[in-house]
């Protein structure tokens, strides 16, 4: 939805209390990609060659992808599992980061030789 989309509406439920007001800071806009696109597709491939089956899922902006997306480049985060993230004792397991890396470099591989 676009913020054209939503301000009717919460004009609509300011005008319901008096002296309420709103502002817009800031607006981006919707950035996402879709999730059949090509680069997704080359992950989840390389993924599966691994033998992990990745799910399409919505993030709500854990990661840098929004700076690509917002120059109209499709971007996709293929990631360690959280144990904690942000935390004090957050941990990435070896042996998954070792299998994020060869997808990563992989995914990259098989993009650019095309």
């Amino acid at each position: 939805m676009s913020k054209d989309d939503v301000m009717p509406h919460v004009q609509r439920i300011i005008a319901r209390h008096p002296g309420a007001e709103v502002e817009v800071m800031r607006y981006d806009g919707p950035l996402w990609s879709p999730p059949s696109g090509e680069m997704a597709e080359i992950i989840r491939g390389n993924a599966r060659l691994r033998g992990v089956d990745p799910k399409s899922i919505v993030s709500l902006g854990g990661s840098d992808l929004k700076f690509w997306r917002s120059l109209g480049i499709p971007s996709y985060y293929y990631g360690p599992t959280n144990h904690g993230m942000g935390t004090i004792d957050e941990y990435v397991e070896v042996e998954e980061l070792m299998h994020i890396t060869k997808v990563h470099l992989l995914s990259s591989y098989e993009y650019l030789k095309k």
